[in-house]
């Protein structure tokens, strides 16, 4: 097994628990009450969460390593905001905390039917997660473009939903490579 494909195999398995990571906390909060929402220190999704952006870095660059000529602009944005947050948890020592990197949310879904006058909601679904929060506090001056990217890709957006477009974003890499 060479490098890429232990990175590609290592991300699976990141995300596997921290997918798992997130479970648990939406069962954690939902035991309390449908509308319940914990702040949380366990580390399991905090540490999951690295180890899969790290091995999501680690992928991309290996890649652009392989496939020079390759059109990465459509995740390249994206990859900075990644590896932002992967800098911040690996530089910053006081951004590790949970409650300031991130912060409790809740993922709303709903049933809705079709109507003669427009759309019928049937039920509305809250879901407990973890998102991406504001960074206060922090000097960043030497790392504005990814702050920006950070903030219009990331910030005030849940685990779940980043990760899926973390996982696009994987998809296409492997496709590249593949190519």
């Amino acid at each position: 097994m060479n490098s890429l494909d232990l990175s590609f195999l290592a991300y699976k398995n990141a995300r596997g628990r921290l997918d798992k990571a997130l479970e648990d906390y939406s069962t954690l909060c939902r035991k309390d009450g449908l509308n319940t929402i914990f702040y949380t220190d366990d580390v399991e999704p905090f540490a999951s969460l690295n180890e899969a952006i790290f091995w999501a870095i680690s992928i991309f660059d290996l890649v652009q390593k392989l496939k020079n000529d390759a059109d990465y602009e459509s995740i390249t944005h994206f990859m900075s905001a990644i590896r932002f947050i992967f800098n911040l948890m690996k530089h910053h020592p006081t951004i590790f905390d949970t409650k300031a990197f991130s912060s409790p949310g809740t993922k709303i879904s709903a049933d809705v039917e079709e109507g003669e006058n427009g759309p019928i909601i049937k039920c509305v679904h809250f879901r407990p997660t973890l998102g991406f929060s504001e960074l206060n506090g922090i000097d960043l001056q030497d790392r504005e473009n990814q702050k920006i990217n950070y903030n219009e890709l990331l910030k005030d957006r849940s685990l779940p939903y980043v990760m899926s477009k973390l996982d696009s974003a994987i998809e296409l890499l492997n496709s590249i490579r593949k190519s």
